[in-house]
């Protein structure tokens, strides 16, 4: 989302002395990192010694940053399926002796970075336009598999502006959540934890949900020792 030759449409014209910009390249994976999860990042610049990568997520204030690791050439890392990925060959022969300094780190421009992906991330022109899905060539819409479906939605989602009070929640989600609180309640305890990981929420929001459903009675109220048991009929659209 951020080009590093982003200031010359016409690459044809770019000056012999002229820099790369920084490059920012944005990921949803579509097995998060639990709830809340919205993106991973990489961000690389000429003045940087390190390719900064992150994971971008929404725990009911906002995106935020929740997970940072600094790349530097020479170095490798291992991946989700167990595998080692090394550096590129151009990479390899490159001796890695100085420190990652306290300098190194103020000039990550965290702030710029969380607030440009919010913005990117905010937009579903990917729905016209399509994604990039690795080892195939760009896909949009009914395109999509289902699980990256779900994984872009989820991130949109997360990833609008913080507004200023709640919104009130809408009567269609109050009886998803309803049947749902109802299905897990009998698999004992970790009810809230099992809820945020199916709708991709912080336990909070969860609980916010859940008290909203029972003072609209989505659900009846909570009795000591019993859980709520009786969901009200799925609202009816005009």
């Amino acid at each position: 989302m951020m080009e590093p030759w982003g200031d010359y449409p016409d690459l044809a014209e770019i000056p012999e002395n002229a820099v790369p910009g920084p490059e920012l390249t944005l990921f949803v994976e579509e097995r998060g990192h639990g709830p809340g999860y919205v993106a991973d990042f990489l961000y690389k610049a000429a003045d940087l010694p390190v390719t900064v990568h992150g994971i971008l997520a929404n725990q009911g204030s906002g995106l935020g940053l929740i997970e940072l690791e600094l790349w530097r050439p020479g170095w490798g890392y291992w991946d989700d399926w167990g595998d080692f990925v090394g550096p590129p060959e151009e990479d390899a022969v490159v001796a890695v002796s100085a420190p990652i300094t306290s300098d190194v780190l103020r000039r990550i421009p965290l702030g710029q970075i969380v607030a440009r992906a919010q913005a990117e991330l905010a937009d579903q022109s990917w729905k016209e336009e399509g994604v990039t899905v690795l080892g195939r060539s760009r896909a949009a819409g009914s395109d999509l598999a289902p699980a990256s479906l779900q994984a872009l939605e989820n991130a949109n989602a997360l990833a609008q502006p913080a507004q200023r009070g709640r919104p009130p929640l809408d009567g269609e989600l109050l009886h998803v959540v309803a049947h749902a609180h109802l299905r897990e309640a009998i698999n004992g305890p970790g009810l809230h934890r099992r809820l945020a990981n199916l709708f991709n929420r912080p336990e909070p929001t969860i609980k916010d949900w859940i008290k909203a459903a029972r003072d609209h009675d989505y659900l009846s109220p909570a009795i000591p020792g019993r859980r709520g048991r009786r969901p009200r009929p799925a609202p009816h659209s005009p």
